[in-house]
């Protein structure tokens, strides 16, 4: 069985790709790194469902979305169900 040799411009081809994809990534994290802060956009038939999963009345729901919106949202970051 005969060895396999690399086509040289093929292997320079990869090379650069690999360059360029590093670079963009690094590109990606200095600006996702920078940009920390996080919009929640929710449209009515989703606040009528959130508000009557949680037992709340719409006008409550509403409100508490604003305050943790003023306040910067949840201590920390974390929140896995809704934020009041």
């Amino acid at each position: 069985m005969k060895g396999f040799k690399y086509n040289r411009w093929l292997v320079l081809v990869i090379v650069i790709g690999l360059l360029a994809a590093l670079a963009i990534g690094f590109q990606r994290h200095a600006v996702e790194r920078a940009n920390r802060q996080v919009d929640l956009a929710i449209d009515y038939e989703g606040l009528q469902e959130l508000a009557q999963r949680e037992g709340l009345p719409e006008r409550v729901v509403l409100e508490k979305a604003k305050e943790a919106r003023r306040l910067g949202g949840p201590a920390g970051g974390q929140c896995h169900r809704p934020c009041w």
